[in-house]
């Protein structure tokens, strides 16, 4: 089953190394072993550790073991679930990069693979806590979406109407709104996140006149008492076009029932 995947530009001074140290940190990290950046750049067949998970790699080198360009990179980690037999955790994240100074390209893929259709235990949807440590530590560029979160409010409701309706956004827009008591369903900094590099998260305030927005952008493209608004990107049409939206409702409990806003446990933060 797929649980996540995301890709986004990273632009590090210290180019693909410092990528590649990051894999081989939180590896080791989650694994509580040592694992060798330098090692992990030439590629690793296989390499098992103590609780029976394994990781592997791959990278376009010569005979010298220099980068050939355009590069790829390819770092695999296989691991099980504690109290689920039959369930294999895979990770794997991927490094593109056309000449020795371009950005590099990183994508993250989380699955999972079961034997059989025995294995019924519920999977925890999750981001893989690698997409973070390189987000933090890699310099992504700068229009990367959801770096941060975007206050709507309504003196910036006929700019955000535009973004709306751009035509060369590629990733969704998520509008979260407070309810009376100005309280958020979750947090819009966890929101964001999460998020990184998948949308872009619209904080509206709780200070927000939402009638005066909604009078703005309509009630399609509009958010409040508590409800989440996920605008997807523009569609061209005969007709014009249309950007599908997905409104979640403020109740409460259901939205923290959402994968999404779940805790994960420490034993699946791969």
């Amino acid at each position: 089953m797929l649980v996540y995947a995301n890709s986004f530009d990273l632009n590090p001074p210290e180019g693909v190394s410092a990528v590649i140290s990051q894999i081989a940190a939180w590896v080791g990290q989650t694994r509580k072993s040592f694992v060798d950046p330098q090692r992990l750049s030439e590629g690793i067949r296989e390499l098992r550790f103590t609780d029976g998970a394994s990781l592997t790699s791959l990278a376009t080198r010569d005979d010298e073991g220099a980068p050939l360009f355009p590069y790829h990179f390819c770092a695999c980690l296989m691991h099980g679930e504690p109290g689920v037999s039959g369930r294999r955790w895979v990770t794997e994240v991927g490094i593109k990069q056309a000449t020795k100074d371009d950005t590099l390209q990183c994508s993250v893929l989380l699955r999972t693979d079961e034997i059989s259709a025995r294995v019924t235990a519920p999977i925890q949807v999750t981001r893989p806590r690698i997409v973070e440590l390189l987000i933090r530590n890699c310099s992504p560029v700068g229009n990367t979406p959801g770096l941060t979160t975007k206050r709507l409010t309504e003196e910036s409701s006929t700019a955000f109407g535009y973004e709306i309706e751009r035509e060369s956004r590629t990733y969704p827009l998520v509008e979260i709104s407070c309810d009376r008591e100005a309280r958020y369903v979750v947090a819009p900094e966890r929101l964001c996140s999460v998020l990184i590099g998948l949308a872009q998260v619209i904080d509206i305030p709780p200070e927000a006149d939402t009638f005066k927005i909604e009078g703005i952008l309509g009630r399609r493209y509009s958010a409040f008492g508590g409800a989440i608004n996920i605008i997807f990107p523009f569609r061209r049409t005969e007709e014009g076009g249309f950007c599908k939206t997905v409104l979640l409702r403020p109740e409460r409990r259901a939205l923290e029932h959402r994968p999404l806003l779940h805790p994960v446990p420490a034993a699946l933060r791969s």
